[in-house]
């Protein structure tokens, strides 16, 4: 992986340590909170909630996965950072394979009855943002994940020449792509939360 100068480094791991507390923060917070299903007054809002907490639990594997990617791969620790290379490879597999848990038909109906079609849209801009990534490496994702992580793979040596194969520095990118939009897609579910709670 490209070689930052040692600040770059450091930053880039606090940015990420700093990310993860965050999720973990808010995911804490999510999971004590179950009057957003049980209360018929807050019931309303799980829709959107139960999307920012898929999206935050996601956000989490990778962040942790790409994390430890990227120290890896500074620091040069090949077999270390292409077992990290799989995991963020598994996590970003799973994101770009499940995005109907983001915005299936029924939570579609929903904003364009309640927001209306401009907010519903600004969603499916992101999710077409993660489509492109599933259409341009979802075959290469899915080979990771099927040989190397589910071990779908019987031959050893194929199974080895698959891993070693593998460019850190090309399911960084992937990986780190997919976080961005899914911060956005965070950032558009709870933008969406507060404006249905002001109404």
């Amino acid at each position: 992986m490209h070689k930052n100068s040692e600040e770059e480094y450091k930053n880039r791991v606090i940015a990420h340590d700093q990310l993860i507390e965050r999720l973990q923060s808010i995911y804490v917070t999510a999971k004590i909170y179950p009057k957003v299903f049980s209360d018929p007054e807050l019931h309303k809002y799980h829709k959107y909630f139960d999307r920012i907490l898929f999206a935050i639990l996601s956000q989490l594997d990778l962040q942790i996965g790409l994390k430890n990617l990227y120290h890896n791969g500074y620091n040069q620790n090949d077999i270390e950072a292409r077992y990290f290379a799989r995991i963020v490879a598994l996590s970003s597999y799973e994101i770009l394979y499940n995005l109907d848990k983001f915005l299936d038909r029924k939570i579609k109906d929903y904003i364009k009855k309640t927001m209306g079609v401009e907010a519903l849209k600004s969603i499916q801009v992101l999710l077409t943002g993660l489509s492109a990534i599933k259409d341009s490496k979802g075959k290469m994702l899915n080979e990771i994940r099927h040989n190397t992580v589910a071990h779908k793979e019987k031959d050893a040596v194929r199974q080895a020449e698959i891993i070693t194969s593998i460019d850190p520095l090309v399911i960084h990118n992937v990986g780190y792509a997919i976080h961005e939009i899914l911060l956005k897609l965070i950032s558009k579910f709870v933008e969406l939360l507060k404006i249905e709670r002001n109404e």
